[in-house]
């Protein structure tokens, strides 16, 4: 992974005005414990003759204060610049800027100012970590088919309404076995309530206007 240090711009401007230097981009030599860093300059970085002294990383979240312990020019590539550190850093994100010495910012003799840091950002970069975990279901190829079996349409209620399944004609005996076993498993309690015994009433006594008609007449 590389990590530029700033615009095409200003690296345009720098190398207009040699002998000025500055860094270019910078990178991991390995990913697997990060331990040496390759930073490339825009012209050879030998006559900068940088030390350990010279560089520093800053930033860190768990993982803080990491050391230089070695600065020296990679010989198949003379602007380029291996730094080994003490250890490796977190996810956080990590900054290597280019000091003169260990009381001011101002950067070494040759180093344009705007080109002396590069940014270093290891967020979810480095190899152990970038595992799969088997819960990234997104990264599926889902321009496979992949219908819906055919015994499931049929239960699908909305599929029937619109017309777009036909039910078979035939349907299983165990279906209709079930229906039957299941009307047959209905309580019987209320049909059984429904059976009640006749209700009689009592006569209605005969009213003071009717109560002669039916007695015979006087002789």
């Amino acid at each position: 992974m590389i990590y530029f240090c700033a615009q095409k711009n200003r690296r345009t401007l720098v190398l207009a005005r040699p002998p000025l230097n500055g860094i270019d981009y910078l990178e991991i030599a390995d990913a697997t414990d990060q331990g040496v860093l390759l930073v490339t300059f825009l012209r050879p970085a030998a006559p900068l003759a940088l030390t350990p002294q010279n560089i520093v990383i800053q930033g860190g979240e768990s993982v803080t204060n990491i050391v230089v312990l070695a600065a020296s020019v990679d010989p198949q590539a003379p602007n380029t610049l291996r730094v080994t550190v003490d250890r490796a850093g977190d996810f956080s994100t990590y900054t290597l800027a280019l000091i003169a010495n260990a009381t001011t910012d101002e950067p070494p003799p040759g180093v344009d100012p705007g080109l002396k840091r590069a940014a270093l950002k290891t967020l979810l970069r480095d190899a152990r970590f970038n595992v799969m975990d088997g819960l990234d279901v997104y990264i599926d190829d889902y321009s496979k088919p992949d219908p819906i079996p055919a015994e499931w349409l049929g239960q699908l209620k909305q599929l029937e309404r619109l017309g777009h399944y036909i039910e078979p004609e035939e349907k299983p005996e165990n279906d209709e076995k079930k229906v039957e076993t299941a009307q047959e498993a209905l309580p019987r309690e209320p049909q059984e309530a429904m059976q009640e015994a006749p209700v009689s009433f009592p006569q209605k006594a005969p009213s003071p206007d009717t109560a002669g008609e039916d007695a015979p007449a006087p002789e």
